[in-house]
């Protein structure tokens, strides 16, 4: 995953953060009083229950929103604190973030690092989404950001919103296979334009 940086508009890459576990079997997914998402991908059967409020955002949209206070994406804060979208996220992710947030070039302290882990934990919440082994997904360019793809699939998620050009340039494909869509924070707050303002 290249994060972006700021100042110098440079991609910045984390460190391992380990395997993605995978398992054998189809596995049921459940999230509140969603319905269960069964899901046997790679096969002629394929169902998966897309929840059109569900999204995953990648490691850059993260920083904009809760390191960079981008006034440009503040719908999506908006939108999260009405509760008109979920925001969803699992262990090698959130690993990422907490491996980003102390890169020296940004230079936060201890209590900034602090800030923004819990505005992470707050907003996005970690769910039990993991493939089946034998699930045949788009390959993405840059290996670190597979981990996206993944769990907008196995959590039902509608929008894979991201900076990366690696991913974005998925978003035709994925949008072919009926998966979710792919797209830029620029492109996701277009699209939800009309949506009721509130106060950040």
């Amino acid at each position: 995953m290249g994060v972006i940086n700021k100042e110098r508009d440079e991609d910045i890459r984390p460190s391992q953060v380990g395997p993605i576990k995978k398992y054998k079997k189809p596995i049921s997914f459940s999230y509140g009083s969603e319905p269960t998402i069964e899901m046997i991908i790679g096969s002629k059967k394929s169902m998966i229950l897309k929840s059109p409020s569900r999204l995953v955002l990648d490691t850059n949209v993260c920083l904009d929103l809760f390191v960079f206070r981008d006034a440009r994406w503040q719908r999506l804060i908006q939108s999260m604190q009405s509760g008109d979208i979920e925001c969803v996220t699992r262990d090698d992710c959130r690993t990422e973030w907490m491996l980003v947030l102390a890169y020296d070039r940004f230079g936060l302290d201890a209590k900034a690092r602090d800030v923004a882990m819990v505005e992470f934990d707050r907003w996005i919440k970690p769910v039990d989404a993991l493939l089946p082994i034998d699930a045949k997904l788009p390959v993405c360019k840059d290996a670190d950001d597979q981990k996206f793809i993944e769990l907008a699939v196995s959590s039902g998620a509608a929008y894979l919103v991201s900076k990366d050009k690696a991913l974005l340039k998925l978003a035709r494909r994925i949008r072919k296979l009926g998966l979710f869509e792919i797209c830029s924070p620029e492109q996701w707050v277009a699209r939800h334009a009309d949506m009721k303002k509130l106060s950040y």
